[in-house]
Order: structure tokens, then C-alpha cells, then sequence
């Protein structure tokens, strides 16, 4: 049997281009929405975090605003996490045995990767994940009992997860810290508690012998943040002192969410930044982007665009629009990564992801690319107006952003919320956004809201979809109706926020960005699927992750910020949503960081032009680079074979002349070759301007082959040796996994093979090797057959990977081998060779993402559920 078509996964929708199919289609989604959202609409709505007051404090919140009147905006005076090297830690430490088996116990942690001090010490500053609530799980609603998600990889159980930049305290502990803060108003932090029981915190000021009490709660191990807040007594000076009493003596340690102290004109930016970002959200789906002649123009190109260009419709995005009126709309704008994981990094780093060493190809990252990414110190928007005083919080559906969990990266927020929800996230990141908000309108912010209705599958509730429907001028598809009406539901969220920003008297003192990750393709002619990127995915449209169309690459970009940005003002020049953050640092008078792909549209605002640039967008397996009116898509080895409805062709380069052609319907790369060889120089150009990467720490490695055979037991015999070229391995010692020691002879450095596969379970060898780059030759027969091209699979998706037919070869990146751990497999069904590698851990980062057999089930279970991949016909995973 071959490899299951869901080992290869790539985003598609399995839906025809047929309007007869599309409608049957629409009907059926439109059931299933009526099921999700009625099965939702049945548990809880998430409710706030609480905030309560400390004793001898006052409680925060709205309402609280009316209490301090004439104060002036408060900002970060001093983070604790920041000073930590300064103070001392007196009583239990993490090293205590009962403590630390109560932190290895918690997983959703990481330890923070920028900030906090150096060696030993960091530990006690970690990124905690706590559930807010949890819902019903995906093993519930497909069905499958049997089916245990692994979160460590896959964030995959309906629910909130709350995340908070942690200082831990072991219960039975002090941490002291010397302070001398004039003018501190508010001591602020999220509690937390880790292990069973409860406890006491209590925060005091030491001055020589006097000890004041400041402050006593008590907390529980609830699994939940709860806000606590206290007004400071004028100036902060002498040992600030926090401590945390177990009530009968179990082990816990205590958490300290975010603690800061907090003072008027602390901050050093000017402004609150409320960042929006809605996943898949295309340019034209907003109708501040058209303009009547623009429009028509594309409609009588010589190459009709069909749904590549969307006609504006009111209905769709009339807050957007709004507040486009009082800012600024990008007409042109584009994502710099065609799917979610590298492009929002990118937005909020200013550098393209391969830079930055987020994988653009791979769906989980390997543990060369984790340790470049956080190795590199990428300069992330948190961390830059952190430094300027801000709270930086995340309110989310987008679990790339998640460090902890194998499929994302940490991007340096204090606070990350993430509604892991199909239907009801955009109410639940409303709410809770609204209530940060009221909780925080007298303090410095930067506030990351991520939405994501818009992203297939389309199921928009009656009252947003009815209206596009009415319209006359709506597109004649449904899908693509679908699509807008996920729109509308978001666009009215960011409504609410808006009124919500007036309410408290925010707009004039908070830059607003909306924007998006990506786009999404609703052309017939891009019907089309990278074979081995998407693997039996029968349709590129209604998608993006394999996709590389112009349509889908652009995406909406208005910003707005009384008395900076120019109100009512529509921008035609080609830029990408990267330039947001150079653009807000510049606004708000902060230092840009060096090394950045982006660069800052502030020109535009003070009516100066901005000089034209190519513009590339980086996606899986491909680039594209817009100049001028061409665009060049060009396809690496892995993306070259493509399918159409069936029909199966290769490409290296497809040319595109947006103004004849803006749906890209007529490659023109045959007839230019010329402009192809110029438009490659310039992103060979482009690419090479890297900053160094900085290697992962050097030690053993092991690579992983296991063998399954369909259900059948069948003879293996082969051989393992280092590659003839290869210098001689300092270590180089085969294990066997399954089968019996006497299944191996050594010959020398080779290794000989006379083994039999099984009927239940994988069988294989761990090869440990220093210096783990040694190259590898090998060669398999079963019952006297060679292995062929198509049963050879890598890494821990199980990528189709024939070039490891015999062994690794020179000049392989080993990239997509790369794995924290070894492929899942179900041996009734797969047959083949699948071969992972495991190099040194990541020293000194704190990632302890555990090895589970289930990750690829999940994995596979997770794409099939976002539309990613789809099923085998024999139902295996």
C-alpha cells in the first residue's frame, strides 16, 4: 500500500469549480454552520479574567476610571522580570525536588526567550499557558473517541488558553527586590498557581526595620489567571518584597503574571497601538480599496479577471470602511508570506520569515530552524515599544503564536489569549478585547487582535451573509459569497472595538492598523495544486497554503492615528504590511531596529513620495516578485508539478503582466524570457541579503528509519554504512528498534540487515552519529523487491522524500528531517521507509516538547478539520 495521501499536507478545499456542486456544497456547509454554532451556542461563553483587589488596594477596571481623574496616562516604570538579576530569591528554589516535579508537570510553559536574565537565574521567568475555559474536544466532535490529541503540538481542543510572561515564586519562598521608583501609582499582575492546594501572597515594603504590608491574597490552583492591582503609596523605595506561604505545606510555586509598576509618564511612546489583523483577508473584500475607474479598468483588461478581482460591495466591510475615512487605505498592498505562521511573524519582526529563520515550507518547525529563530533575537513589535513603556498583550485565534506549543514561535507578548474556536472565536476575542480595554484605558498599550472568520471553511451566520446576498452585484458563486459574509462577521467585531476605542476617549491617542496574514483565491483558472507541497488536494481555490496568485498574496492594509496619518486619504503605491512596524516605530519616535525588510511609509503621510521597489512574498516551495506591472512566480523542485482537474504539468517560472492580465490567467514566461532572467536576478538579489544564521549547537545526532509493510510481514534485508566520500564518524552505532539484536551484523563501519518487518507495529534503526552531519548510504530490498522512490518518506510528517532512497546524500539540507520527533505511523495501512534525525537539544532555550507517537495522527487530525488535507478513501490516518 502507499504512503496515505494525508501525509503530505497542504491546505485545499475539496469543493468543485461547478456552480451546480458549488450550491449543494453551500447548502451542506450552511447546515453544518447551523450544528456548529448551535452545539457552541450551548457551553459557556468565556468569561473575563477576574480582577480583584488586594487587600489594602483598590480594584482596577472601568469603573475605577472615574477615581483618578487628572491622571495622566501611566506608563511601564519598572518591569520585575527586567531587574530580576538585581534581586535574590530567599527560601525554596525550583530545585527543590516537590517543586520541580510540580513545574515538569505543566507543559503549556516555555522559558521566555527574550527577556529576563542570563543562565540559571532565567528559569525563573517562563511563558505559563493556563486554560481559561475548555471546551468540547476534537476527538467529541468528529466522533472519535479513540483519538487523544497531543497539544503539545497541535493546539487542537475547543477552548481559551491564557498565556502570561511569568516570574515564578516557589511557595515557602521571597523574591526581594531593591527598588527606588518615584512616582509609581500601580503595582499591577496576573496571578496564577501551579501544583494542588492554595496559598497566600503578600507583597510588603522593607525599609531598614520597618516592613509595611502592602498587600495579601490568596490564590488557588484554579488553572486560570486572575488580574490583581494596587495602588502604590507615593515614591517606592527601600526591598519590595513578595512572598507566597503554601496554607498546608503541599508544594506549589506561585505565578506572577506580568508584574509591573506602573507610573504617569513612564512611557516613551506616545500613542496606543490596537493591531488587527484578519486572517485571509483580501484587499478587494473592503470597500475603501475600490475606486470606480481603477475598477472598471481591471474589468475590460484584455484578460478578463473573473473572480481574481471582486467587485466592492457596501455590505461588506462598512466599519473598515469607516475607519478607513479617517485614516489611510493601501490599495496595493501585500502579505509577505502566503500562509499564517510566516507571514504574521514577518509582520511583527519588519524581516521576511526565511530571515528571520521561521521555515516558510515546512508546517512544523524543525529544531534548526526553533534555535535560528530564537538564536537570531529576531526585533520583534512587543519587544520594541516594551522597552517604550507599553503593556504588550495578544488577544487570538492563531496558535503559531504560541511558543510553547510545537507548531508556533514566541513573538515576545507579556500576555497571549488564545480562542481556539471554529465558530464563536470572533465573539470571544470581542469580549475579552473589550474588556482589556476598559481595564487598561488610562495605560500605555500595544494590543495584537487576531481574527480569523474569514478562513475556510465559510460558514458565516445568516445575518452577515443575507445581506451580500440581496445585493445584485454579489458574485455569482457561492463560496465566494460565503467568504464575504465571514468578512462582514469580523468586519462588525472590529466595530465593536472602534466604538469601544471612543467610548473611553482612545482613538485620538491609539494608531489603529488593520490588515492581514494573507489573502485567499477565488479564481476558477487557480485551480490549481502543487502535487507533492499538497498532496491529493484536488483544488487550489477557496485556499492559500500551496498557493502563490496574486489575488491571494494581496491583502487589506488602513491605518489610522489622529493628527499623523492623513484621514480619508487612498494610497495606490505597492507596499507590503511588513512596513507597519518601521511605520509605527518612526510615528511614535522610536529607534528602528537594524537589518529590517520592511521600511517605513511615513514619507507617504507627509505627502513625499516613496521610490517603487520589487516587493517578493515567500511561500511554500515558491517566491513571487512583483515589479512594476510584472509579476514572477518562481517554483523550487519541490513545487514544479502541478495539477489541474486531473491533469498533471510542470513549471519553474510563470510571468504575469498585471495590467493585461490582473486575474493572471496568461503566463507569458515562454514568450519573455528575458524579463523571467531579470525579474530572478533581482530575487536572487533579494534573498541573499540574509543576515548571518547562527548555527545550532553542535553534538550527536540521531537519525530514525522505521519500516512499515501494510499489515504484511515481510523479509527486509539491507545495509547502513557512512557514504563512501564521507570523512570516517567519530560515532556511529546502530540500534535496532522491534526486532532482535541478531537482525544486525557489523562489518567494519557497515552495518548488515537480515530482519523481518511486522504485522502490528513499525520496526527500525536509531543510528547515533557524531558529527551528526555525517552523510549516509543504505539500500533496502522487501522479499527481494528494492524499495522504490514512492516509499520513501521524511520527517515527521512524513514528507514524500525520494532522494532518501539511498541514504542522505550530499548536498542534502536535512531541513525537512529535521524533527523533535519521530513520524507517526499506522502500519495496517502505510508501507515504506520513513526516516526522521534528531540533532542536539536546544541548549539553553527552554523548549521541553515531549516525543509522542500520536503527534502525526493529530497533526494529520488537525489539517483535515482546517480543510488542509483530506481524508484517505480507506478513512486510515
Amino acid at each position: 500500500m502507499k504512503r496515505s495521501q494525508l501525509r503530505d499536507l497542504a491546505f485545499g478545499a475539496p469543493f468543485s469549480s461547478g456552480a451546480a456542486l458549488g450550491l449543494v456544497l453551500s447548502l451542506l456547509l450552511g447546515a453544518a454552520a447551523v450544528g456548529v454554532w448551535a452545539n457552541e451556542h450551548r457551553r459557556c461563553l468565556d468569561t473575563p479574567v477576574p480582577r480583584v483587589m488586594l487587600e489594602g488596594g483598590r480594584a482596577g477596571g472601568a469603573a475605577s476610571a472615574q477615581q483618578r481623574p487628572g491622571d495622566k496616562t501611566l506608563g511601564v516604570a519598572l518591569r520585575l522580570s527586567d531587574v530580576l538579576d538585581s534581586a535574590r530569591l530567599d527560601g525554596a528554589t525550583l530545585d527543590a525536588p516537590e517543586i520541580k516535579g510540580v513545574l515538569t508537570a505543566h507543559w503549556r510553559r516555555q522559558k521566555a526567550p527574550f527577556v529576563g536574565p542570563e543562565g540559571a537565574l532565567g528559569r525563573y521567568v517562563q511563558h505559563i499557558g493556563l486554560e481559561r475555559v475548555r471546551g468540547q474536544s476534537m476527538a467529541e466532535r468528529t466522533g472519535d473517541s479513540g483519538w487523544k490529541p497531543d497539544n503539545h503540538l497541535w493546539g487542537l481542543d475547543d477552548g481559551s488558553f491564557d498565556q502570561r510572561e511569568s516570574l515564578l515564586l516557589p511557595a515557602g519562598a521571597s523574591w526581594v527586590f531593591p527598588l527606588r521608583v518615584p512616582g509609581a501609582r500601580r503595582f499591577h499582575a496576573s496571578l496564577g498557581l501551579l501544583g494542588e492546594g492554595r496559598g497566600t501572597l503578600e507583597l510588603a515594603l522593607q525599609s531598614g526595620t520597618k516592613r509595611e504590608v502592602l498587600g495579601r491574597v490568596a490564590v488557588s490552583a484554579n488553572r486560570r489567571w486572575t488580574d490583581y492591582e494596587l495602588a502604590l503609596p507615593s515614591g517606592v523605595t527601600g526591598e519590595l518584597v513578595l512572598s507566597l506561604k503554601a496554607e498546608s505545606g503541599q508544594p506549589l510555586i506561585g505565578l506572577l503574571g506580568a508584574p509591573v509598576l506602573l507610573a504617569p509618564g513612564a512611557a516613551k511612546a506616545p500613542f496606543n497601538v490596537l493591531y488587527i489583523i484578519v486572517d485571509a483577508l483580501r484587499s478587494d473584500a473592503v470597500g475603501a480599496s475600490h475606486e470606480p475607474a481603477e475598477d472598471a479598468r481591471r474589468r475590460a483588461a484584455a484578460v478578463p479577471p473573473q473572480h481574481a478581482v471582486l467587485p466592492r460591495l457596501p455590505e461588506v466591510s462598512p466599519e473598515i470602511d469607516r475607519l478607513a475615512a479617517r485614516g489611510a487605505v493601501f490599495s496595493e498592498a501585500y502579505s509577505a508570506a502566503m500562509w499564517t505562521r510566516p507571514s504574521t511573524i514577518a509582520m511583527l519582526t519588519g524581516q521576511r520569515a526565511s530571515r528571520s529563520g521561521v521555515p516558510v515550507l515546512e508546517l512544523v518547525p524543525g529544531t534548526a530552524e526553533l534555535h535560528s529563530y530564537y538564536a537570531h533575537r529576531p526585533p520583534l513589535l512587543s519587544l520594541s515599544f516594551r522597552a517604550a513603556g507599553s503593556l504588550t498583550h495578544a488577544i487570538v485565534n492563531n496558535m503559531y503564536l504560541c511558543g510553547y506549543l510545537g507548531v508556533g514561535v514566541d513573538t515576545g507578548f507579556e500576555g497571549l489569549v488564545d480562542h481556539r474556536y471554529q465558530t464563536l472565536d470572533t465573539r470571544r476575542i470581542t469580549d475579552d478585547t473589550v474588556e482589556w480595554l476598559r481595564q487598561h484605558h488610562d495605560e500605555r498599550f500595544t494590543l495584537l487582535v487576531n481574527y480569523a472568520s474569514p478562513h475556510a471553511p465559510y460558514v458565516p451566520e445568516s445575518q452577515f451573509l443575507e445581506p451580500i446576498e440581496r445585493n445584485s452585484a454579489h458574485p455569482d458563486h457561492p463560496m465566494v459569497r460565503r467568504y464575504l459574509g465571514e468578512v462582514r462577521k469580523d468586519d462588525a467585531a472590529i466595530g465593536e472595538l472602534l466604538a469601544e476605542l471612543d467610548r473611553l476617549g482612545l482613538r485620538d491617542s491609539t494608531a489603529i492598523v488593520v490588515t492581514a496574514d494573507h489573502g485567499e483565491t477565488m479564481s476558477e483558472s487557480h485551480d490549481i495544486v502543487a502535487v507533492d507541497v499538497a498532496r491529493n488536494v484536488p483544488s487550489g481555490r477557496f485556499t492559500h497554503l500551496s498557493t502563490m496568485w496574486d489575488e491571494a498574496a494581496r491583502v487589506a492594509l488602513v491605518m489610522s492615528l489622529p493628527g499623523k496619518i492623513p484621514e480619508g486619504k487612498r494610497f495606490t503605491n505597492v507596499v507590503q504590511n511588513i512596513d507597519v512596524f518601521p511605520t509605527l516605530l518612526e510615528l511614535a519616535g522610536l529607534k528602528l531596529p537594524d537589518g529590517l525588510d520592511a521600511r517605513s511609509l511615513r514619507p507617504l503621510f507627509d505627502g513625499q513620495p516613496l521610490p517603487e521597489r520589487p516587493l517578493l512574498v515567500e511561500g511554500r516551495g515558491a517566491v513571487a516578485l512583483r515589479d512594476g506591472h510584472y509579476r514572477l512566480i518562481w517554483r523550487q523542485p519541490v513545487a514544479r508539478k502541478l495539477e489541474r482537474q486531473g491533469t498533471q504539468f510542470e513549471k519553474t517560472y510563470e510571468l504575469y503582466d498585471l495590467e493585461s492580465d490582473p486575474g493572471e490567467r496568461q503566463d507569458l514566461a515562454a514568450e519573455r524570457p528575458e524579463v523571467v532572467a531579470q525579474l530572478r536576478l533581482r530575487i536572487e538579489a533579494l534573498l541573499s541579503e540574509q543576515v548571518a544564521s547562527t548555527a545550532a549547537p553542535t553534538g550527536p545526532g540521531t537519525v530514525s528509519l522505521r519500516f512499515v509493510t501494510a499489515g504484511h510481514a515481510r523479509a527486509l534485508v539491507g545495509h547502513i554504512k557512512p557514504a563512501k566520500d564521507a570523512s570516517p564518524p567519530t560515532r556511529f552505532v546502530v540500534t535496532p528498534v522491534g526486532v532482535d539484536a541478531a537482525a544486525l551484523e557489523q562489518l567494519g563501519l557497515a552495518v548488515e540487515i537480515n530482519a523481518r518487518t511486522s504485522t502490528r507495529r513499525a520496526i527500525g534503526f536509531d543510528i547515533e552519529l557524531e558529527p551528526p552531519e555525517t552523510r549516509l548510504e543504505w539500500s533496502f530490498t522487501l522479499d527481494g523487491r528494492p524499495l522504490s522512490e514512492a516509499e520513501v518518506f521524511g520527517g515527521e510528517l512524513g514528507w514524500a522524500a525520494p532522494e532518501l532512497l539511498s541514504g542522505l546524500p550530499k548536498g542534502f539540507s536535512g531541513t525537512r528531517l529535521d524533527s523533535l520527533r519521530r513520524a507517526h505511523l499506522v502500519p495496517q495501512q502505510e508501507q515504506g521507509l520513513f526516516v526522521t534525525r534528531r540533532g542536539s537539544s536546544l541548549l539553553g532555550l527552554g523548549l521541553e516538547l515531549d516525543t509522542n507517537d500520536q503527534a502525526q495522527a493529530e497533526a494529520q487530525r488537525a489539517m483535515e478539520a482546517w480543510g488542509y488535507s483530506r481524508k484517505s478513501s480507506s478513512g486510515g490516518h
